[in-house]
């Protein structure tokens, strides 16, 4: 087989093949080879210079070379946006560390850097600061993290910012379930002038990609009761923080059907977290936060994770900097231990039936062999994507379906996928 090589005007190879209909064949295979290079490199430059646009290099360890941390730090493995070595390249499976304001993400990063690496069958990359501390302004970030499917972890001072986060999975029509860790609902449930928050943004945006939403960690105290009449009435899962802390496992399928898992740092109590606003003498403790995160970094589905409500300026000892810090190790920590094992096909799932004597339909069950977590295969419905078909739930599900007993969480996923 003989090739003629020519320059294109766009500087790829272009061959012309002499030969039978086999070496046709091979230089098919080759020209889709060179096709899929060229796309990768251009769509891979175009995403580096979009990104360049929207975020500029940390100062935090600026003089610092990998090599000048311990082997076995993050900081030494960690690859980061210099203004020396430009964007680092992102591929799918990456995790991505961004600061969505720079003085707050600095101070964990003087944190982070310094702990054990988790892992070592992923990149975590460091893409520096917005250049714009403002939500929506920074939604084509997380547009692009989907894009490319690298996972990204956003630090940002006010509860707002998350709005960035949830934008950038509405604006690539992503039917979205999300996870919100926090003391309070907010939101306005009744019609009344008052200052709007981040979730009346996203419940006054149409299209609606909003499939579902969790709120854990909720303090009754701090909440009007009318929200949480409109949570039920829309099928929405909330947890108080009393039931989070006594039966903090219950969390994990909660968090693993999640897409988005947004923590705020006011889930926690002050003395665990003073840099807050406001302070609150109950909450979740630091390391009741670190089990959270590690279920977020565990769930094969969440494609992003924050923390915000972090300032600053009340942390002059860095100490709440060090407790987002290891909130961010425990979701790396979980993401080193994903097993992969979203049903998004029966394979290596074993099937478990349960006929209900009501003579309602039978309700299937999976197991993942490799993890032992358990799904709950709901109806199919054609304006639901398919992989939000299958509930993540437990074996005390499956053994209480068994008995006849349908829990609560189950009930409500049905009236909502239904």
């Amino acid at each position: 087989m003989q090739y003629l090589a020519l320059k294109s005007q766009f500087g790829m190879q272009t061959y012309i093949v002499i030969g039978t209909f086999t070496a046709f064949r091979e230089s098919c295979d080759i020209f889709l080879d060179i096709i899929h290079k060229y796309s990768s490199v251009h769509w891979s430059r175009n995403i580096k210079i979009m990104l360049d646009n929207w975020l500029s290099p940390s100062e935090t360890f600026k003089d610092s070379p990998q090599t000048s941390f311990e082997i076995w730090e993050l900081g030494h493995v960690c690859e980061r946006y210099t203004e020396e070595s430009g964007m680092p390249e992102i591929h799918s499976g990456d995790l991505v560390l961004i600061g969505l304001d720079t003085t707050e993400a600095d101070r964990v990063r003087n944190k982070l850097y310094r702990m054990a690496r988790p892992g070592e069958s992923f990149r975590v990359l460091d893409l520096g600061n917005a250049r714009k501390a403002e939500g929506i302004f920074n939604a084509p970030i997380m547009q692009e993290m989907l894009a490319a499917g690298a996972t990204p972890l956003f630090i940002g001072r006010e509860d707002e910012r998350c709005l960035a986060q949830y934008y950038g999975y509405h604006r690539s029509e992503f039917l979205t379930n999300l996870v919100l860790i926090d003391d309070r609902l907010r939101f306005q449930a009744r019609d009344t002038p008052s200052e709007r928050r981040y979730l009346d943004h996203i419940f006054d945006l149409t299209p609606v990609q909003l499939y579902h939403l969790a709120i854990l960690g909720y303090q009754t105290h701090y909440n009007d009761p009318a929200g949480l009449e409109y949570l039920h009435q829309h099928h929405f899962e909330f947890y108080r923080l009393g039931h989070i802390k006594e039966y903090i496992n219950e969390c994990e399928p909660v968090i693993r059907d999640a897409d988005a898992v947004v923590f705020q740092l006011s889930a926690l109590k002050a003395s665990d977290a003073h840099a807050q606003e406001p302070l609150g003498s109950s909450g979740l403790t630091s390391e009741e936060a670190c089990q959270l995160t590690r279920f977020a970094g565990m769930a094969d589905k969440v494609t992003s994770f924050g923390i915000y409500g972090y300032y600053s300026e009340r942390d002059p000892s860095a100490q709440c900097a060090d407790t987002i810090s290891q909130m961010l190790w425990y979701f790396i920590e979980g993401f080193a231990h994903r097993k992969h094992d979203f049903p998004v096909s029966t394979e290596g799932m074993t099937q478990f039936i349960v006929h209900l004597e009501s003579g309602a339909p039978q309700l299937v069950f999976w197991k993942s062999e490799r993890s032992g977590r358990w799904w709950l295969e709901l109806p199919k419905n054609s304006q639901v994507e398919g992989r939000h078909q299958y509930l993540s739930c437990t074996y005390d599900d499956y053994l209480k379906a068994c008995k006849q007993l349908l829990p609560d969480r189950l009930i409500e996923a049905y009236k909502r996928f239904v």
